[in-house]
């Protein structure tokens, strides 16, 4: 997983997605959690831990939710 902006960031697979409360793409990117933002900006959440989740969903007090 490579953070960056743009079409400077780089995926691996991805998996599921969801939507937050800030508008902001949460997407199960192979074994890592990467959140984007509207502007494009691209962030792995939870950087020293792998996500094994199949699913991923958000609710409207910010909480992010996966089942495995």
């Amino acid at each position: 997983a490579f953070d960056a902006t743009g079409a400077q960031a780089a995926f691996d697979i991805i998996g599921q997605i969801a939507f937050d409360v800030d508008g902001n793409l949460i997407a199960i990117d192979r074994d890592h959690l990467r959140k984007i933002t509207p502007a494009g900006v691209v962030t792995t959440l939870f950087a020293d831990q792998v996500i094994n989740w199949n699913a991923v969903a958000a609710d409207s007090s910010g909480n992010l939710y996966g089942i495995e």
